[in-house]
């Protein structure tokens, strides 16, 4: 157990290491203050990270594509999570999964669930916002759409939102900062693609 919390610890002092210098881009902060339901999220956060990437798809088909988005290291960062989690007295219920959902069922109705998320508002075409709550923090991830521009192209802005609960909150994300960052942004990407068979 030890073992697994050194390598975690380590492999995430070498990603921050190579992404240093490399944050989340606040551009997209401007527009996603313009939705005022979600600017009140931003409201005293302690972490707010902006990813944003250009897309012809849906905002249907972008959450789709990027829940589906789970590599095999994904899964192993999970795991080594679940042994850090014990060491500062909580608990992972269950290995968070990748969920394959069409895009007309991904839901928008308040309090849905879909992975370990709860839906906490969405717009058709507009946004959506999602939430997991743990004792030591609390985390909104959403996705919001800018309209196309003169590409033809809309802009994806994939906001995550920490709010620290207590002592273990900011313990534990600036321990796993670097692999949400990296993590977040190729969720970006993937929804980009929008290409989920099913």
């Amino acid at each position: 157990m030890k073992g697994c919390l050194v390598v975690f610890i380590v492999l995430g002092a070498v990603l921050w290491f190579w992404n240093s210098g490399e944050e989340p881009e606040d551009k997209g902060l401007t527009f996603v203050k313009t939705h005022g339901e979600i600017r009140a999220l931003l409201k005293d956060a302690d972490h707010v990270g902006v990813y944003t990437v250009e897309s012809k798809v849906g905002l249907r088909e972008f959450i789709s594509s990027m829940m589906a988005y789970q590599p095999w290291w994904v899964t192993q960062l999970y795991k080594a999570r679940g042994v850090l989690v014990r060491v500062l007295g909580m608990k992972q219920e269950k290995m968070p999964q990748a969920v394959l959902i069409p895009p007309d069922r991904v839901p928008l109705e308040k309090g849905a669930p879909i992975s370990f998320f709860t839906v906490v508002m969405a717009k058709e075409k507009s946004y959506w916002v999602v939430k997991a709550s743990d004792k030591h923090l609390t985390a909104h991830l959403a996705v919001v759409v800018e309209p196309e521009n003169r590409s033809k192209l809309k802009k994806f802005h994939l906001v995550v939102v920490v709010h620290y609960r207590n002592w273990a909150g900011p313990v534990y994300f600036n321990l796993i900062r670097p692999f949400e960052h990296i993590i977040v942004k190729n969720m970006a990407i993937e929804g980009a693609k929008g290409a989920v068979v099913f």
